[in-house]
């Protein structure tokens, strides 16, 4: 890969983003006029409007202009890959990414360069992935090789510039944009199409290291230069600030949660979605999901020992378990048996047996609950009715 070194260092990317929302209070006065659409609260329209010659399925005046410019955050095509012991030197036991499986493959991708990328094109053992993160909204999903759906060709994506409820979208070679938190076209030539999800899992780089001492790392050595020590957006995952608006919020969970979606049904419109901050207290966490066609009983566990939540469904060898959790224990009430956080039956009746995993996907609560808006929550019940109101806290740009 061709190393670019005359590449200056771009603005601090949150400052820019900064100056973006002041752009949006000012552009806000102008937008929508001669515009037909109805407001959207959370969501997607049922049937795209068009303005320009082209389809939407959100409104064409909430979608903003990030501030930056795709080569700001360009993506990564055939990148390349550390062992453990060489990323060992470049990475933070401490910090977070994403942990990807094919076969007997392991691969890593941390956020210290996701966020600086926010797209990364793989292979791995054959399968070809988009492995994608956005920021400003924490949401953490891995898609399968997008294939057109009129030539049947796999191509690639660019971050677009452009935003929908602060969620990153991402742009085709037909300019068409997908939204990155839910893997729909919202515009253009493929609207309503979805993305397929592939699995993942959110940990730190100490855990996933120990897991899996054979795998591979994305590499630091990307082609451009970053300081991947740094992180661009300050502390905006700590602070309570939103760069741009949002259709829908709930007033009883806070806006940066982390809650995890259940994604075995891309027609489902209420996914069940399980809450970061209360899934280690949650004793019970069996859920049935919605959707008609493909209803199924499903649990979450998690691990304390890794930090890690995991979706599996409860139905073992023809009958449906129910799930008790206290700590790293687990047991089902129908045999007995203790199960791992990593679904397996270590003592009892099953042991030995496994749980088919599900595709989770992570996301800040307030850029899920835009899109997701009539989500099933579990543990719905450990929540406030209402958020105590904020006391001027303002967010700080290093």
């Amino acid at each position: 890969m061709k190393k670019q070194t005359n590449f200056i260092l771009p603005v601090v990317l949150v400052v820019i983003a900064a100056l973006a929302f002041a752009g949006w209070r000012m552009w806000g006065a102008e937008k929508g006029a001669g515009g037909s659409w109805s407001e959207l609260a959370g969501g997607v329209y049922a049937e795209p409007v068009t303005s320009g010659g082209l389809k939407y399925l959100v409104p064409p005046d909430e979608i903003y202009d990030s501030g930056l410019e795709p080569e700001d955050r360009p993506a990564l095509v055939d990148p390349n890959m550390d062992d453990v012991i060489t990323a060992d030197t470049k990475l933070a036991d401490d910090l977070e990414g994403i942990a990807v499986t094919v076969g007997n493959q392991q691969r890593f991708y941390a956020f210290q360069i996701l966020n600086w990328h926010q797209l990364v094109s793989d292979e791995v053992n054959g399968e070809p992935l988009w492995i994608t993160y956005s920021p400003l909204t924490g949401s953490v999903v891995v898609y399968s090789g997008h294939a057109d759906r009129t030539t049947g060709e796999r191509h690639g994506f660019t971050d677009s510039g452009k935003i929908y409820n602060n969620a990153l979208l991402m742009t085709d070679y037909r300019g068409t944009l997908w939204n990155q938190t839910s893997g729909q076209a919202i515009v253009g030539e493929e609207v309503g199409q979805r993305l397929e999800i592939y699995p993942s899992t959110v940990m730190s780089w100490a855990t996933w290291k120990d897991l899996n001492p054979g795998g591979l790392a994305l590499s630091t050595d990307t082609g451009y230069a970053r300081d991947y020590g740094r992180h661009p957006y300050a502390s905006y995952e700590t602070s309570p600030a939103i760069f741009f608006p949002v259709n829908h919020t709930l007033a009883n969970i806070e806006p940066k949660d982390l809650v995890y979606r259940l994604d075995i049904s891309a027609a489902d419109p209420q996914p069940v979605v399980f809450l970061g901050r209360y899934l280690p207290g949650q004793e019970d966490a069996n859920e049935t999901t919605s959707a008609e066609a493909e209803q199924q009983a499903v649990v979450a566990f998690y691990d304390e020992d890794q930090d890690v939540v995991r979706a599996f469904t409860r139905l073992q060898g023809g009958r449906t378990l129910t799930f008790e959790q206290k700590g790293n224990v687990i047991t089902d009430t129908e045999t007995g048996s203790r199960w791992s956080p990593e679904g397996v039956a270590v003592a009892g009746e099953l042991r030995g047996e496994a749980l088919q995993e599900l595709s989770l996907t992570r996301h800040y609560a307030f850029a899920h609950f835009a899109m997701f808006p009539q989500s099933v929550i579990s543990g719905a019940e450990l929540l406030p009715d209402e958020l105590p109101e904020l006391e001027g806290e303002v967010l700080e740009i290093n």
